[in-house]
């Protein structure tokens, strides 16, 4: 006799429970009623005394050959609840996988943790539940794939949980169970993360014999083409001994009353089988393939799990499998995949696609899936349909309804007639060329129109605040009410939302790495709103404006409404920019720089801008330029070209080669003592000539002269002018 220790009695429960405190994984029935009888002896006080019945047990006798008859127990009003099981470990998914097959994460090791094939794993984000098939690496499980949860992913930052699932085995004879009624009741509490086994006993009368037979099948008859099993004798057609033809599992399926058909291997059901209202199930789309001959049978069938081609019959359903040139469909896919080829309707009843896709996970790349609408008498509902598809041959009035949940449309020409409704989110790729007669009702919502209303929501512009504003890329952040708080997502936003401008309302230092080339950079004023690129800023081809910019810019870019306050490296296009005293603009890029109504200011000691010409290779051109400005460091034959509004020159001596050409209203300054050997053509004119001029001619600058006509001889055409002014005495010139 041995009674057991880790189990107690709950007697305030109906049917009771009688649990296993510890983690052993078996109970045999001697032990049961070993321990059971002991606690219905003992005093549990008042509920001992209430509830002294727990078990009764037969069985035991020898019989010949060594053997006994099976132990049977019967639990009164009882049931058996093994030791629960704990979560393994509890974590977030650190790798996206839109597939729901692959989880992985990084901070966890499943080989140390000791999760095993079976594990259930629990995704808390979206509510999703599936089982691990293989330990694939330390930090990477692979899946049976998540269901019924709200997007059925795994996705980074998803909240998992791994829970340890173990068998517990109620052996050693046969256990039974009554309620309180009498009426039979499972043995078993079913606890979660345990699976329980029954077994028979060694000694099982006929009936129990059968019974452990039916059993061995686990609901379903096991084929493999690929062994030599045959015929329909126990064991064959379980899991252990899979027969390898489709006539013997069905005969054996219809003597044992199943409806299940796994297949091992990849399966052929060939032009003279019949399997009416059968469900064949495989490995998965990728390890089993199932193959439909044209005249075979199959009406009312239904397939899972495999990729599935050929030729069906009747109402056929298709859970999580791949179709791929699969006939004849009239019926219901759920959760499958639409690979390259075509897939034709058939019969009079309403074809019905739920959450399918046409994007194949084991076969990226592959192409657009097509739908044959067979000519006439085929309705289809596509619902939740992820991916492109395309649609071809339909001349009946039949119904098509269309929702995507994102995804892209084709309809051929041959899709002519009846109505096609089109809703959801996604594409109709060929509307602009469609010349077929069918009714499109276009209600689809294209990404580029969410991405419209996306812009009308920012202001075409993406607005950045240091100070005021917050981390990320997910709308509305980056627009006017809620702006961003960096460049580097600003420019993220930028490139999601196809918008150019980014608005700088605080002074700014661009990152170095991104690269900003194609942005349109703008700021509150030119007086305050600093943009610094630092060295290795990646701005080449950017626009810059209403902005006080400084540090180093590389490749071309414009400039207008802006303060220049030390840029190196530039070349490109200025408008209407200030080129603050004390700092200097240096050329650079081998590239030409035009200037064009630009000035620049002084600083407090009176100074003004400086142009470097960076040595050689670079070209200038200052058109209507105002101010004072010094040009240093020319050692190149590169044209200059400066045209003055009015201001002064410098010329370094540091110039020492090509041509500086000076033209415009201004002051060279340092003329005569300038040492510099490049070339200077001075076309200025200067104030003080024109001074000397009125001067020359004995003329007051501040008196006015007056010329009058006052004769015009007709006969000769002469001219007859007179000159009054300034003191003197009339004069007069006569032009013949």
């Amino acid at each position: 006799m041995t009674s057991r220790t880790d189990i107690d009695v709950d007697f305030e429960v109906f049917p009771r429970l009688i649990n296993i405190t510890s983690s052993s994984q078996e109970l045999n029935v001697q032990d049961a009623h070993d321990t059971l009888t002991d606690i219905e002896d003992s005093d549990h006080g008042e509920s001992g005394a209430q509830y002294p019945g727990l078990i009764r047990t037969e069985g035991g006798q020898p019989l010949p050959g060594g053997v006994s008859v099976g132990l049977t127990t019967a639990l009164q009003n009882c049931q058996i609840a093994p030791g629960s099981t704990s979560p393994r470990t509890t974590s977030t998914i650190t790798s996206t996988d839109l597939t729901g097959f692959i989880l992985t994460d990084t901070g966890k090791d499943f080989v140390a943790l000791g999760v095993v094939r079976g594990d259930w794993i629990i995704n808390f984000t979206d509510q999703s539940v599936t089982e691990v098939l293989t330990v694939n690496s330390a930090t990477e499980l692979r899946t049976r794939g998540l269901r019924e949860g709200a997007s059925n992913a795994f996705t980074i930052g998803d909240d998992y949980k791994i829970w340890e699932v173990r068998a517990f085995s109620l052996d050693g004879g046969n256990f039974t169970a009554v309620d309180e009624s009498q009426v039979e009741i499972s043995p078993y509490f079913s606890v979660f993360g345990v699976f329980g086994n029954l077994t028979a006993s060694s000694s099982a009368t006929t009936q129990e014999q059968a019974d452990i037979e039916f059993s061995s099948f686990q609901g379903a008859v096991w084929i493999d083409q690929t062994t030599s099993n045959t015929g329909t004798v126990f064991p064959t057609g379980t899991p252990r001994r899979p027969v390898n033809n489709l006539v013997d599992a069905q005969a054996i399926a219809d003597s044992r009353g199943f409806f299940e058909i796994r297949t091992l291997s990849h399966l052929v059901i060939g032009p003279t089988d019949v399997h009416q209202e059968m469900k064949f199930i495989g490995r998965s789309p990728k390890t089993t393939t199932i193959t439909i001959a044209d005249a075979a049978d199959v009406t009312n069938c239904e397939y899972q799990d495999a990729l599935v081609t050929g030729y069906l019959d009747g109402l056929c359903y298709l859970t999580r499998c791949a179709v791929k040139n699969l006939f004849y469909i009239s019926g219901h896919l759920e959760q499958c995949v639409l690979r390259e080829g075509t897939i034709t309707l058939a019969g009079s009843g309403v074809a019905m696609f739920n959450r399918c896709s046409g994007v194949d996970a084991t076969n990226p790349g592959v192409g657009i899936p097509t739908v044959d609408f067979g000519g006439t008498g085929q309705a289809l509902a596509m619902k939740g349909y992820d991916g492109e598809v395309r649609f071809t041959n339909k001349s009946g009035t039949d119904a098509v309804s269309i929702d995507l949940a994102s995804g892209a449309v084709t309809i051929e020409d041959s899709v002519n007639a009846g109505e096609i409704v089109m809703r959801g989110v996604g594409t109709w790729v060929n509307r602009e060329t469609y010349a077929g007669n069918a009714t499109i009702v276009n209600q689809l919502v294209e990404g580029s129109l969410i991405q419209l209303l996306d812009r009308t929501v920012y202001g075409e512009k993406v607005t950045v605040d240091s100070a005021n504003g917050t981390v990320g890329t997910l709308f509305p952040i980056g627009s006017p009410k809620f702006p961003v708080n960096n460049l580097t997502e600003a420019l993220s936003i930028s490139q999601n939302l196809n918008i150019s401008d980014i608005f700088l309302r605080t002074s700014m230092t661009l990152p170095v790495g991104p690269d900003f080339g194609a942005c349109v950079f703008s700021g509150i004023s030119a007086s305050r709103t600093i943009l610094t690129a630092p060295s290795g800023a990646l701005v080449g081809g950017a626009l810059y404006s209403d902005l006080v910019v400084a540090g180093e810019l590389t490749g071309f870019t414009t400039m207008e409404r802006c303060q220049s306050f030390g840029i190196s490296g530039f070349n490109g296009f200025m408008l209407n920019v200030a080129l603050v005293g004390g700092q200097t603009l240096e050329l650079g890029g081998a590239a030409q720089t035009v200037l064009l109504d630009c000035w620049s200011t002084t600083d407090a000691a009176g100074a003004g801008a400086t142009i470097d010409m960076g040595g050689a290779g670079q070209a200038l051109q200052l058109r209507n330029f105002a101010g004072d400005v010094t040009i240093i460091n020319k050692t190149g034959a590169d044209l200059a070209s400066v045209e003055m509004a009015g201001g002064s020159i410098v010329l370094d001596g540091t110039l020492t080669a090509g041509t500086i050409y000076l033209r415009g209203v201004g002051d060279w300054s340092n003329r005569n003592t300038y040492t510099g050997t490049t070339t200077v053509v001075d076309e200025l004119v200067e104030g003080h000539q024109v001074q000397e001029l009125y001067k020359h001619s004995n003329l007051d600058p501040t008196d006015a002269i007056t010329v009058t006509q006052t004769r015009v001889s007709s006969a000769s055409g002469g001219i007859v002018v007179d000159i009054t002014g300034n003191g003197t005495t009339s004069n007069t010139f006569t032009r013949q």
